[in-house]
């Protein structure tokens, strides 16, 4: 039994696997049992697109010690007509210090969202209609620590993605401890899929 899992039986008196189980019942998804608890994922379909929720375990060294870090990860691979891309993460202070030397990052004229994220990407047009979108921008700020993007050939842990494909991908630190939260994030992406066949962005997958 590994830290994580005491972490889910102490505190919410469930596995991580009774967690992912009852998540996927409660959402019509398909849950699948991995060699180990953090292989254990679940997949959720939308208009043909499959939405997985998984944990990546990123191993790295730190000060010549081990310092594995987990983390809770949505991925959804599609199609792209338009080669759509951008990023969204937590504005540091560093982040507004880079703008004055580098590329500003795209601004939604929501107060609140402009403070708590940095949004960049190669559509500004496109962009903007995705997160001025109310119910998007409510979603997202919802998350308390989250990466967002469309990203090509590689995720954001160098893991790849196939040729021709591009990947939705969300990555929290913060442990995934209940299905609401998790019914969150999966709110959040279905409505990104939305958006994205309005704006003839996104194909699924067949």
């Amino acid at each position: 039994m590994t830290f994580t899992r005491d972490i889910y039986n102490s505190f919410f008196g469930k596995t991580r696997q009774e967690v992912l189980k009852q998540f996927s019942d409660e959402n019509n998804g398909k849950y699948f049992s991995g060699e180990t608890e953090i292989d254990d994922y679940v997949v959720i379909s939308h208009l043909n697109y499959k939405i997985i929720f998984d944990k990546y375990l990123h191993y790295q060294l730190y000060k010549g010690q081990p310092n594995d870090q987990e983390y809770s990860r949505v991925r959804l691979e599609f199609e792209s007509p338009d080669q759509l891309k951008f990023n969204l993460k937590l504005r540091t202070y560093t982040d507004s210090f880079n703008e004055l030397f580098g590329p500003a990052a795209i601004k939604t004229r929501d107060k609140q969202f402009d403070r708590k994220f940095v949004l960049k990407g190669n559509n500004e047009s496109k962009i903007l209609a995705i997160f001025k979108d109310e119910r998007i921008r409510h979603l997202t700020l919802k998350h308390g620590e989250l990466k967002l993007g469309i990203l090509y050939n590689k995720g954001m842990f160098g893991e790849q993605i196939p040729i021709g494909k591009a990947s939705l991908y969300f990555v929290s630190e913060i442990e995934t401890s209940e299905p609401e939260q998790m019914k969150l994030t999966l709110d959040l992406f279905k409505a990104l899929i939305d958006k994205f066949h309005d704006l003839n962005s996104a194909n699924a997958i067949i």
